[in-house]
């Protein structure tokens, strides 16, 4: 999977991006993928990978408020997320079946 962020679907042609382009062309594409409902990110990443939304997903934001250490902190740990991933069932397996 791979995922451009900041770039608007009509700005990925042969002549600007021509990789790009043809990566697209070649497997699926969403052009009218929206972030709802926090425009930021890791939260939208960790939606997309899981099918959640980030109340459940255990991902909010960017970075937290860490209590416990009592800091500002990115969301880069494994306990963070609080939700399995479509890659959860990938890496598990001994060899994954053809989506993974």
């Amino acid at each position: 999977m791979l995922v451009v962020d900041g770039c608007r679907p009509d700005e990925i042609t042969p002549a600007l991006t021509p990789r790009l382009a043809a990566l697209r062309d070649a497997g699926s594409n969403f052009p009218a993928a929206r972030s709802l409902p926090v425009m930021e990110t890791i939260p939208n990443h960790v939606m997309m990978m899981s099918g959640v939304r980030p109340d459940r997903s255990g991902v909010p934001a960017n970075s937290i408020f860490d209590r416990t250490d009592g800091v500002v902190r990115d969301l880069d740990r494994s306990t963070d997320l609080h939700f399995p991933t479509s890659w959860s069932g990938c890496r598990s397996s001994a060899s994954p079946p053809a989506p993974c």
